[in-house]
């Protein structure tokens, strides 16, 4: 029997502004001031080669990059923020990609779970949050700030995107603590994750010598508060003693993540983790333009999340309905839960050798005793994706217009790996050999 895939996207009303929440690969800046008129001026126009026209932005000039990072918030995101002068200038795809990197190592851990993340020194424009308002399903944010001015604008920010329900703004007292969750007044006891942008430097001594060895340095001319580029001791003394309280706290924070500036500083980082017993330890590389940052997250908690990969069909929805009639026939449960996840729940092993023999001897349709009220003996979900295959350039196609196939797959979670990881190894195993008898693609 044939099982569709429900659709996971909600399609918008007539009225739904179209909002992409994410950014192009490539920014027309031209077509960007057709919908952010305040750009305009900003604009420098370039002859090209073959007489081809364009625009440029001059990323010298604070005011072009403060109202191109304004324009790319409100066109690709439906974010008014305001961003001071005296602040410094969050770039948008800088911030976008550490969110993203959250999205993929960080949430991925807490499928069904409301994310709470919480921003160390979130500045005027509140960037992280509001960004993750809008990249992060199901997550609230507590930003907090050492600046009274820059809480004070980070609050406006909020309130003029409608976003107090999700977004909360603390300013902390106490600048020796980064992470302030006993500080009097504080209103969370834990959260899923953290996130921090530290200033890089100890002063502005070590600010030009990094910038007279790189090329590629932040500028001179940035403009931003004192207390948002330097800290005693630098970056390096900022995370450690980050490091330190987090060992304090222990897993009331889930994942500790930080951005760090300086490839050194990771490795002193990482080595003093270890030191301090994290359980779990991630890092990613974010480049944007010819910048290198870097992503360390950490964790006092045992991995949750234990999955396995079931299988891939070429035909949209053919994995899902593959898998759906298997589980079924078992009589395992299947649940929606929400667009991306289903929960299966299975009161006994009915997939064993053993069970359905004793299902085929017995002629019902479970091996379980009805009258016996017990709890589930695996609960476990189910995610589907799909994408495009990659082109198979080998396969002969004189028309070249035949789109790639649709490669569904399905992958089986756990929150953790001893929450019946032995149960669903065995499921997984049966499934195995459905496929390489039957084929997976067989209906």
């Amino acid at each position: 029997m044939s099982q569709s895939l429900p659709d996971k996207k909600r399609r918008k009303t007539e009225n739904e502004p179209e909002v992409a929440n994410d950014l192009p690969e490539n920014i027309c800046y031209k077509a960007l001031s057709e919908k952010f008129s305040e750009l305009k001026p900003f604009l420098v126009p370039v002859q090209g080669d073959k007489g081809h026209n364009w625009c440029w932005i001059d990323f010298k000039d604070s005011r072009a990059v403060r109202t191109l990072n304004r324009a790319l918030l409100r066109v690709y995101f439906d974010l008014d923020v305001t961003l001071p002068e005296d602040s410094l200038c969050p770039k948008v795809a800088n911030r976008l990609n550490y969110l993203r990197w959250i999205k993929c190592n960080i949430s991925s851990d807490f499928p069904l779970e409301l994310l709470k993340g919480l921003d160390i020194g979130t500045g005027a424009s509140c960037i992280y949050p509001l960004l993750g308002a809008r990249v992060l399903k199901d997550c609230s944010f507590v930003a907090t700030d050492i600046n009274e001015e820059s809480v004070s604008v980070a609050i406006a920010n909020v309130e003029q995107n409608k976003l107090l329900d999700k977004i909360q703004i603390y300013l902390n007292p106490n600048k020796k603590v980064k992470l302030p969750l006993d500080n009097p007044g504080f209103s969370s006891n834990s959260f899923t994750f953290c996130m921090c942008n530290p200033p890089f430097y100890a002063n502005e001594d070590e600010r030009e010598a990094l910038r007279n060895a790189k090329a590629d340095a932040p500028s001179l001319t940035t403009l931003a508060k004192t207390d948002e580029l330097f800290t005693e001791g630098g970056e390096e003394k900022f995370l450690s003693e980050m490091a330190d309280e987090s060992k304090v706290l222990g897993d009331r924070i889930v994942w500790y993540t930080t951005m760090v500036g300086k490839k050194r500083t990771l490795g002193i980082l990482k080595a003093k983790l270890v030191s301090l017993g994290a359980k779990q330890i991630r890092e990613g590389t974010l480049v944007q333009g010819r910048t290198s940052r870097w992503v360390l997250g950490w964790s006092f908690v045992d991995k949750r999340v234990f999955s396995v990969e079931v299988c891939k069909m070429d035909r949209s929805g053919g994995a899902w309905s593959w898998f759906k009639g298997i589980v079924e026939e078992l009589g395992i449960a299947v649940e929606q839960v929400n667009e991306e996840y289903w929960k299966c729940t299975a009161m006994a092993m009915t997939w064993t050798r053993r069970a359905r023999r004793q299902k085929k001897s017995r002629n019902t349709a479970s091996c379980a005793d009805p009258g016996l009220a017990r709890p589930p003996i695996l609960t476990f979900l189910v995610s589907v994706a799909e994408k495009k295959a990659e082109s198979d350039v080998s396969r002969d196609d004189s028309s070249g217009t035949a789109a790639p196939p649709i490669v569904s797959t399905i992958s089986m979670y756990l929150k953790s790996e001893d929450e019946g990881s032995r149960a669903l190894c065995s499921l997984y195993n049966f499934l195995l050999r459905k496929q390489r008898d039957g084929g997976v693609n067989a209906q």
